[in-house]
């Protein structure tokens, strides 16, 4: 199953890959970087699966908010 998080910048992605995009947009509580979760088929399918994705992905974006890198695993 893959996922991860993917910087938006100017509504365009950082990094192009053959996941799903997320409509929704995680955004750093300290600067408003954006993000999108990308993911597979699979994790759709999963319980819940995209709430978790998205709780997580909101976790990791302000984590890393010193270096706010182009993608991030999650």
């Amino acid at each position: 199953m893959a996922r991860e998080l993917i910087r938006y910048r100017s509504g365009k992605a950082a990094v192009q890959d053959t996941l799903i995009a997320d409509d929704l947009s995680i955004r750093c509580s300290r600067c408003d970087a954006e993000y999108r979760v990308h993911y597979s088929a699979q994790e759709i399918n999963r319980p819940n699966g995209l709430d978790l994705l998205r709780a997580a992905a909101k976790q990791a974006v302000d984590n890393s908010h010193a270096l706010h890198p182009n993608s991030l695993p999650l």
